[in-house]
């Protein structure tokens, strides 16, 4: 029989024995509640909403916790070796990272489902999510009977972890977000790709203005940058000419019968290889016309909107508008919140890079517009950077420029932001000087000043702001009379609730 190495508290764990069987039956739960969750928990690339949507969007809050109990774990453990209580300490975060391990990765399957996401990065995400969590089970479950296995254990779970927090960091920052600051010789010597250049596609061309929408909404989930079923890309006017794994050409110019994404489309809904699979949102009768069209007339990049004039009627109306999914029954049409800024993806994609910001597309029609996310970026982000996103100011929605270096001065570059409904500003140098530039802001309804300098005499400029919905002032310099008086023109605004500072003594 194997000799059996003590556990940390000097016992003994045999197979058989009360202690041995009760970390088996934890462990394999634990282990079985994950495998459940990958194999029940069905992703498909459309928000299901639902009760369970609250939980799945407290994912990025739980994950820390496994994250840091983890991390801490070997560190007591090589500590241990000078103090032994310590190891007790490691065996007892273990035993805490695992349920939280498990939490974890159910809170990122019902996330990942109820909104809807998708994606190959995604995937590769909540894989290292659920693996993390089986190599918790397997090191905590191990741990009693073999150091040599359980250290093992440990160090492939640490490096999985780490695997896996950085492609959670991706998906929410960017594939390069640490690797697209490094020199290019680093680059080079790691063999790092250096992300391709922007295709510029004009919206005063067929391809631009209407093809390329139809291919977004309804192919780029499966068929894009993050996502290639079939080793297949549609987002590049290159990789749509190309084929995939089959190697078939997906278009030919002016060959509709040897297209195979034409064929595709036109499958039955309940035949495997239909584009897109049942259960995805499916193009019209009027843009699968469009496609058969623009590919008959040899799939042109470039030509013009205007230069059209034989196509069928419903190739026509759809010239003439954005590209957008036909509302339910019963719903009211869609109403698109900002313009067309088709034509600016590669200057969106420049002002990405260059400013370390994110542009983010608030749902799949462009017509909702941008959110503007400055997270990482805060320290670099000031006044004149600000003033650089004048041309993509009209189709952002909202901004998060809270902690930047946004100052008083600054906020006159607010002015094109017409269609701006939600404004960040907390934790930065203001003061309020300035706020009456927001009544140039129509459409702002929430408006966040907590943690600034805002006093009272500056508050009354935001008399003008009659659309204003919520306002917080949290640890500003705001007092309670100051609010009151602001309540009386504003009736309709929420403020707070919040603490404020206390009324100066008479």
């Amino acid at each position: 029989m194997a000799a059996t190495a003590p556990t940390a508290a000097g016992h003994r764990a045999r197979p058989g024995s009360v202690p041995f069987l009760w970390r088996l039956a934890v462990g394999g739960s634990a282990i079985g509640l994950v495998l459940a969750a990958a194999r029940g928990v069905q992703l498909d690339g459309v928000a299901h909403g639902g009760s369970w949507r609250i939980f799945g969007r407290l994912h990025p809050v739980l994950v820390h916790f496994p994250i840091v109990l983890l991390l801490a774990v070997p560190v007591l453990e090589l500590a241990g070796r000078w103090r032994p209580a310590l190891r007790e300490a490691a065996g007892f975060l273990l035993g805490c990272a695992l349920p939280c391990a498990v939490v974890a990765v159910w809170a990122g399957l019902i996330l990942a489902r109820t909104d809807g996401h998708d994606g190959a990065l995604l995937t590769t995400h909540l894989q290292g999510g659920a693996a993390v969590a089986i190599g918790t089970a397997l090191t905590w479950w191990v741990r009693p009977w073999s150091r040599f296995v359980y250290a093992l254990l440990l160090i492939l779970t640490v490096g999985t972890l780490m695997w896996a927090a950085h492609n959670g960091g991706s998906l929410t920052h960017g594939a390069d977000y640490l690797t697209e600051p490094l020199p290019p010789m680093l680059k080079q010597a790691l063999h790092i790709k250096e992300a391709p250049a922007p295709e510029t596609y004009g919206a005063d061309t067929v391809f631009g203005a209407a093809v390329r929408p139809v291919l977004e909404k309804n192919c780029f989930s499966c068929h894009g940058p993050e996502k290639q079923k079939g080793d297949y890309r549609m987002d590049t006017f290159a990789a749509l000419l190309a084929g995939g794994k089959s190697g078939v050409p997906a278009i030919v110019p002016g060959d509709i019968l040897h297209s195979e994404l034409l064929r595709r489309l036109s499958l039955d809904v309940t035949d495997e290889k239909v584009m897109p699979p049942k259960r995805k949102p499916r193009p019209t009768p009027a843009e699968v016309a469009l496609l058969h069209w623009w590919i008959k007339q040899g799939a042109s990049r470039t030509l013009q909107v205007s230069a059209v004039t034989n196509a069928p009627p419903e190739v026509l109306a759809l010239l003439a508008g954005p590209v957008v999914a036909p509302a339910p029954e019963g719903e009211a049409p869609y109403q698109p919140r900002v313009g067309d800024y088709s034509a600016l993806r590669d200057e969106i994609a420049r002002l990405e890079k260059t400013l370390g910001i994110r542009l983010v597309q608030v749902s799949q029609h462009s017509g909702d517009g941008l959110l503007l996310r400055t997270r990482g970026a805060e320290a670099r982000f000031g006044d004149a950077e600000l003033a650089q996103l004048t041309r993509v100011a009209p189709f952002i929605v909202e901004a998060e420029l809270d902690g930047t270096r946004i100052t008083d001065a600054g906020l006159a570059a607010l002015k094109p932001f017409s269609n701006l409904t939600r404004l960040h500003l907390e934790h930065t140098a203001l003061t309020g000087t300035t706020l009456g530039v927001l009544k140039e802001l129509p459409k702002l309804t929430y408006l966040n000043l907590c943690a600034t300098r805002v006093t009272d005499d500056q508050l009354s400029a935001l008399t003008s702001s009659a659309g204003l919905q919520q306002l917080y002032l949290f640890g500003s310099q705001v007092t309670s009379g100051g609010v009151s008086g602001l309540k009386a023109r504003l009736p309709n605004t929420q403020i707070g609730p919040i603490e404020l500072t206390k009324d100066p003594a008479p």
